[in-house]
């Protein structure tokens, strides 16, 4: 499901009734825990302090998660961010459901994962990568000093809000440069066979 958000900050208001919407049993079962508890919509997206921010998505900060997705006895995850953070859920979300590929690097290429990632819901905030509607996402290998393109039919965020107010903190050069990168995918789409 994708939503295009068409009011300042509109995103934040309808995550509540996407969650509704979606039919994965742990999102529903989780919205009536906290209706029926009370629970405050702080508890469903903790806010993150500016130590936890995801800069690159590396098998180190995936892993983490992992472990950070576990301990929270959560029910979805909540990609808030660009390329980076996004795809570093994506990685989190098949490795929770995918015990399997615990050792990040093995979803290199295309990962035979046979379960659907962790329910996540991707709120952009820069346009290029389209890393919350794609099957592609990369984690950056630091030890062997490359990027790794894992591909996975499994890993596609279950709600992806696109929000463009949630890009207007971006500095000038940055907004332009993600534009370039989108318009460079669209192009590429029509020319490549």
């Amino acid at each position: 499901m994708i939503v295009f958000a068409d009011t300042p900050f509109h995103s934040f208001r309808i995550i509540p009734q996407t969650l509704l919407k979606v039919t994965f049993n742990a999102i529903r079962i989780h919205q009536e825990k906290a209706s029926n508890t009370g629970l405050s919509a702080r508890k469903l997206f903790p806010i993150s302090s500016p130590k936890n921010c995801i800069y690159h998505s590396t098998p180190a900060n995936a892993q983490n998660g992992v472990a950070a997705y576990k301990a929270s006895g959560a029910d979805f995850i909540v990609a808030l961010g660009g390329g980076s953070s996004i795809d570093t859920a994506k990685g989190i979300g098949i490795v929770v459901n995918n015990p399997d590929f615990a050792d990040v690097k093995s979803l290199e290429g295309v990962a035979d994962t046979k379960h659907k990632a962790v329910p996540t819901f991707a709120l952009p905030t820069t346009a290029g990568t389209a890393a919350e509607v794609t099957i592609n996402y990369v984690i950056i290998d630091e030890d062997a000093r490359k990027k790794m393109v894992c591909v996975d039919p499994n890993d596609i965020p279950a709600v992806a809000i696109v929000d463009p107010e949630l890009m207007y903190s971006m500095p000038k050069g940055l907004t332009a440069a993600t534009g370039m990168d989108a318009l460079t995918h669209a192009i590429e789409s029509y020319i490549t066979p």
